[in-house]
């Protein structure tokens, strides 16, 4: 009982993101203690007594509820050396505060031998609090595992490995559920171990290899239609009128300007006519509303348009500022679709994003798709489909929708061209029965962690498209001597959050990705 305490009160003042400053000298310890003292609870201030339980007891190995695991509180030494993330030995547990070096034995049952008190204390933080008190009986003592050492590191660091390692499971096995028809990779148990584990030298000089710039170089915005690798269509546009068949001249093939459209016309234009989008300033007027896009949303979208032959969409949320018409992009919700001619299905999945938009307290904001092989302009079919978005999210008072076009595999450059539109519907009196797309600039905001959200989309798309007849075989040549797991990789390095950029999560990615698509 008394050690069930003690855990609990180590949980209060330990914290998720340890401090991971590897500096031994006073002010270091005096600014944990000072940012952690207003969590501590009265028998934080008092050695414990220690109590080990029974081989055979029950409480031998402690099973933590769901919210225990998803915050990191009640993890003990214990638990650690029986993930193997600690071993247990002489001499490798080290406090040094003010001046002064204690040194402890980390025992099987995760008890903590002080060799300078003669004393066995049941957790970190039960002998940290002792040992500054001898040294300062007046300081309120602050985090325990920060101020511990295990093996030269701090020992919070290793309560963070286990944490993340925590997350990145449950998020493995939580996406069967989301995927629907897959099952969860006994191989990524191993890939994640190595994920986890501290990252060699050659680890973290891998940035350096997919990155032709700076991660803090911004992400381009407007996109300037590339020279080389358009899409040519079988024939030219067809303008059929009186019997007649009229070719309308393009500058590009399979790319025209919405002036090019002749007026109220009779015929039928190919709907997947390419449009180039035209500026807000051509036509005198100002974007409506600013756009920013988080890193992670821009990640998850590009993945997924990396891992199909075929098109593919989803809907974006977020934020919608109306005071100062700003919309911020912060989440991405993946349509899987087994079949587009299913209502049904389409229903139910649809449903259950607006359900899950709708729990988290965002904004719908519009949508995204995928153009494989040809540039991210939009076609006649897309301008029409978010018109009538346009108009459905409207409802009597204006709300932002906007589309995003991502292609993939068009460009000749390993980075996927992303291009943001809006339509301005036609007016009645206008002689075009086209809506005109417009270019919308974005903003990007890179974020500043990688969260179990970001996880559970990546192996939930890895699960649903690997045993798709269209699926991308990563392996094989995209162009040139690069494959499409390298550009895949060239393509998403810089929308990683700050804190993956030692190249353990891009391993991760390579290691998930080529098990499934090779």
């Amino acid at each position: 009982r008394k050690m069930q305490n003690q855990t609990y009160s180590d949980s209060l003042s330990d914290t998720e993101n340890s401090t991971t400053n590897d500096e031994d000298d006073a002010s270091d310890d005096d600014e944990i203690d000072n940012k952690q003292s207003s969590t501590l609870k009265p028998a934080d201030l008092k050695p414990q007594e220690v109590f080990v339980a029974p081989k055979d007891s029950p409480t031998k190995k402690k099973v933590l509820s769901k919210s225990a695991m998803l915050t990191g509180r009640g993890v003990t030494t214990q638990m650690l050396i029986e993930e193997n993330i600690l071993e247990a030995g002489e001499n490798n547990l080290t406090i040094n505060y003010l001046g002064n070096k204690f040194v402890g034995d980390l025992k099987e049952d995760g008890t903590i031998n002080c060799k300078n008190a003669n004393r066995i204390f049941s957790s970190p933080s039960a002998w940290a609090m002792h040992c500054k008190k001898q040294v300062n009986p007046d300081k309120k003592s602050g985090c325990g595992w920060a101020s511990v050492k295990y093996k030269g590191r701090k020992l919070d660091e290793f309560k963070s490995t286990w944490f993340r390692k925590q997350k990145i499971e449950q998020a493995v096995a939580a996406s069967t559920i989301d995927a629907g028809n897959s099952t969860p990779y006994a191989h990524q148990r191993a890939e994640i171990d190595e994920f986890l584990a501290d990252p060699t030298p050659s680890e973290k000089n891998k940035l350096k290899k997919y990155s032709a710039s700076s991660l803090d170089d911004p992400i381009k915005s407007s996109y300037v239609p590339p020279t080389t690798n358009y899409l040519t269509f079988s024939e030219a546009l067809k303008v059929v009128h009186a019997g007649q068949a009229n070719s309308l001249k393009v500058a590009n093939a399979g790319l025209v300007k919405v002036s090019k459209f002749p007026d109220k016309p009779t015929y039928q234009i190919d709907t997947t006519t390419l449009v180039e989008c035209a500026q807000f300033q051509s036509i005198g007027k100002i974007q409506p509303f600013s756009v920013s896009i988080c890193t992670s949303a821009l990640l998850l979208m590009d993945f997924h348009c990396h891992l199909s032959l075929s098109e593919v969409s989803g809907y974006i949320a977020g934020e919608w500022n109306i005071s100062r018409q700003h919309v911020r992009v912060t989440d991405i919700y993946p349509c899987y679709y087994s079949s587009l001619s299913n209502s049904d299905e389409i229903e139910k999945v649809e449903s259950k994003i607006r359900d899950t938009i709708k729990l988290k307290g965002l904004v719908l904001l519009g949508w995204y798709h995928s153009h494989p092989f040809f540039q991210p302009d939009p076609s006649i079919c897309d301008i029409n489909s978010q018109l009538e978005y346009q108009k459905i999210l409207k409802d009597g008072h204006y709300e932002p929708c906007f589309g995003i076009i991502i292609s993939p595999f068009e460009s000749y450059k390993k980075e996927s061209q992303f291009n943001a539109f809006w339509v301005r519907e036609p007016s009645e009196n206008s002689s075009n029965q086209y809506g005109l797309p417009l270019s919308v600039c974005f903003t990007t905001h890179q974020d500043k962690t990688l969260t179990q959200n970001i996880i559970n989309e990546m192996v939930a798309l890895v699960n649903y498209y690997q045993n798709s007849d269209e699926s991308v075989k990563l392996t094989e040549i995209w162009s040139a001597d690069v494959t499409y797991l390298e550009k895949l990789k060239h393509s998403i390095i810089r929308k990683f959050p700050q804190d993956q950029t030692d190249g353990r999560f891009l391993d991760f990615v390579h290691k998930m990705t080529v098990a499934a698509f090779s």
